[in-house]
């Protein structure tokens, strides 16, 4: 019985698919198409043996062959759930065709129809059931209801036998059908749910395992984790591109890097040297380090290095290929230490000596040039301070000169105005060499500004020859020739140059050749050099001096030294003359250079670029400003100077103008002043004040006040000064010595 049972399950499996190959309503589908084109043959056969209508016989082998021909589709074809639509169609249109040929309701058809709606319901699900049922309950109406109305369409039996067989075999066929839908429906979800359970128990049990496995992976990872992190050597992992993966704790706290900065970085650019990371440095290290040590030397975070020895094993995947390296370093430093101390010991003692020996050399060697250091300090503030005094003495020895002279009863009323002239020029020399030693700090560190504009040679050329007629004067060096040499020119030479320096370099070469002369002559002048690609303007200074050794004229360049300490204490002078001077003609883009022999003199030499300017007016001497004469008798002004002398000459600057003047101490008073006084019209402010200074007084009467004019007058003369002033809200700045004309002009803007 049971063989017998496995060979009809097998042919049902066979003849209607497993049903692990087929869901069971495709199974199902293939039945009932089986069955439905068994029974349409049964029929055709019964007809034709029975000599029934010839119209049922067509009708019911139609139906066999698309039964037949579904069936096919879909155990072999596979195709199912597109077929069911068509199926139900064409049954209902069959069936309904076999309804008019064969009796109509009197006919057995309304049981088949009502047999295959059930087959249907149990074939189909969601959209395809409803459509089903729908369709099946439409026919039927239809066709009780045109039977109704049109019962010649119906072809009856034609005879009550004929009736009785064909009721007797549908009936027979109606009940096989059911009987065979309820034994496939009952063993198909039998073997659904043994093959449900069967999948449910083997995946249950693999879950088991799988979650036995996860657990051991997870204390295996953990335990892992736990060795490596609780090592006391560094272990790291890389991918074969040299890249971390994962790091240890003692790695980390080796290397000085946090675990964050380390991950996906290169191991060799991170830690190496560079003489070791060469090309396929990785691979090297790994085919060393696999199966013995490696010694490297590592570089910390702090730049600091460290030699350590390195073994390194693969980590294959699933296919056993390398996917990555597992490195263990060990820090030999202490090691490396012992050793060394070892080695120290087995040395000889003279050996010991010698380096005790070298280390007192370098103790005595920094020694003494901490100490060189030390009196190069001193000799640099000594040499600072001395050469204010140097820089400063030249233009104030024409001021007090010209002024002695003014003082004279006895000077010429026509010689008045030019040492008057000479005495302003001066004074404003002055002003620039007070600038340029507040600048020396910039000159050393390349920050100084080289304003270039038109330069007139010969005009600063004869400024500069008057100017040491009068040193030689007053030096008592009245016996040395000055000269002043010309190049054969017929017209002025004006070039594109800053004035400026190029005068106080001049200035410095000169004063140097005159205090280093004692007979004879100093001599300067320039040349033009004419040349195709690169034409230069060349200036000299030559002069029948003491002369330089060859060996000391590079040393005359640096700051603050000269020859020989004798030279110094004979002729005074700070020496920072020629640096500041060399520099400034290396901005100027030239090179100064000196040619001397001892005994016989110098020559002081540079050449700059020759760039030739026009000029519309060839006269020394500048215009006159036109003087100012304004009528301010109904006009207030406020001047805020704490300082006598200052106020007197403000106060005499403004004694024609018919002003009423104001004067407050400090910036206190002034802002107390301007709120109890609506009257001002303008204040002259001061910076350096006490209690308040001029910032914060001229933004309290800002705040008050917003529209009163304020202009800041004081010896704050820096670009620095100026932005400052501003920012406080001052409308001008006006930097001391003030000048009449301009100060008068600045005020008419704000009093008319």
């Amino acid at each position: 019985m049971a063989k017998d049972r496995i060979r009809y399950d097998q042919l049902i499996k066979s003849v209607i698919g497993s049903p692990e190959q087929y869901s069971l309503e495709h199974r199902f589908f293939n039945a009932a198409c089986l069955v439905g084109g068994v029974a349409g043959i049964v029929s055709t056969l019964l007809n034709l043996v029975l000599d029934f209508n010839l119209s049922l016989t067509i009708s019911t082998l139609t139906i066999s062959l698309l039964f037949i021909g579904f069936y096919y589709l879909s155990i072999k074809k596979r195709i199912y759930k597109s077929l069911i639509i068509p199926f139900i169609l064409l049954s209902i249109i069959t069936l309904t065709y076999v309804w008019f040929i064969n009796a109509g309701s009197n006919g057995p058809v309304l049981y088949v129809i009502l047999a295959e709606m059930v087959l249907f319901m149990v074939l189909t699900r969601g959209s395809h059931q409803l459509i089903a049922v729908v369709a099946t309950i439409a026919s039927v109406s239809f066709m009780i209801f045109y039977e109704m109305n049109h019962p010649d369409a119906v072809i009856p039996y034609l005879d009550d036998e004929s009736r009785y067989w064909d009721l007797f075999f549908t009936a027979i066929l109606t009940i096989l059908l059911v009987a065979f839908i309820a034994s496939f429906m009952t063993k198909s979800y039998q073997e659904e749910r043994e093959i449900v359970i069967t999948q449910r128990d083997k995946i249950l049990a693999q879950n088991v395992k799988i979650r036995l496995a996860e657990r051991e992976l997870l204390q295996s990872k953990k335990f892992t984790e736990s060795i490596i992190s609780n090592a006391q050597d560094g272990i790291f992992v890389i991918d074969l591109k040299g890249r971390f993966i994962l790091v240890n704790d003692s790695f980390v706290g080796m290397t000085g890097y946090s675990r964050s900065f380390i991950i996906r970085k290169r191991f060799d650019e991170l830690l190496l040297m560079k003489e070791q990371n060469e090309e396929n440095f990785i691979s090297k290290i790994i085919s060393k380090g696999l199966g013995g040590n490696y010694e490297l030397e590592f570089i910390k975070k702090s730049g600091e290095k460290f030699p350590g020895i390195i073994s390194a094993a693969y980590l294959n995947d699933a296919s056993n290929k390398p996917e990555a390296v597992v490195i263990t370093v060990k820090d030999i430093t202490e090691y490396k230490d012992i050793l060394s101390e070892l080695t120290l010991h087995r040395d000889h003692l003279e050996e010991l000596v010698k380096k005790r020996t070298a280390e007192l050399r370098n103790i005595n060697k920094k020694l003494l040039q901490a100490k060189e250091k030390a009196e190069e300090s001193d000799r640099l503030k000594s040499a600072f301070l001395s050469n204010m005094s140097h820089e400063i003495r030249t233009p104030m020895n024409a001021i007090t000169g010209f002024a002695q002279l003014l003082k004279d009863p006895a000077t010429p009323k026509e010689a008045t105005e030019q040492y008057i002239d000479i005495i302003i020029n001066k004074g404003n020399l002055l002003l620039n060499i007070i600038n340029d030693i507040i600048d020396i700090s910039k000159v050393e560190a390349g920050k100084i500004e080289i304003i270039k504009s038109g330069c007139n040679i010969d005009e600063m050329f004869i400024d500069l020859y008057a100017t040491f007629e009068n040193v030689k004067k007053t030096g008592k060096k009245s016996h040395i020739d000055l000269r002043f040499v010309k190049p054969d020119i017929d017209s002025d030479i004006t070039i594109y140059t800053d004035p400026f320096r190029l005068k106080q370099i001049l200035t410095n070469l000169i004063d140097n050749a005159i205090k280093f002369t004692e007979r004879g002559f100093v001599e300067f002048g320039y040349s033009v050099i004419l040349e195709a690609k690169k034409p230069r303007i060349r200036f000299y200074v030559r002069d029948s001096g003491i002369g330089i050794p060859e060996d000391k004229q590079k040393l005359v360049f640096n700051r603050f030294r000269q020859i020989e300490d004798s030279h110094t204490r004979r002729f005074g002078g700070t020496g920072l003359g020629l640096t500041i001077s060399k520099k400034l003609v290396e901005l100027l883009s030239g090179d100064l250079k000196v040619e001397s022999l001892e005994g016989e003199g110098s020559t002081f030499f540079f050449a700059i670029p020759f760039k030739p300017v026009k000029v519309t007016n060839n006269k020394t001497k500048p215009k006159s400003q036109k003087k100012i004469k304004p009528d301010w008798k109904n006009k207030i002004v406020l001047i805020v100077e704490d300082n006598n002398s200052s106020f007197l000459l403000l106060k005499s600057y403004m004694e024609s103008t018919g002003i009423k003047i104001l004067r407050a101490g400090n910036g206190e008073e002034a802002v107390k002043m301007c709120e109890v006084n609506p009257d001002i019209e303008l204040v002259l402010m001061d910076i350096q004040l006490p209690i308040m200074d001029g910032y914060k007084a001229t933004s309290l009467i800002k705040e008050m006040r917003k529209d009163l004019p304020v202009i800041a007058q004081t010896a704050h003369a820096m670009v620095e000064d100026v932005e400052e002033s501003k920012k406080a809200g001052c409308d001008e700045h006006v930097s001391k010595p003030v000048k009449k004309e301009a100060l008068l002009s600045i005020m008419s803007e704000y009093l008319t």
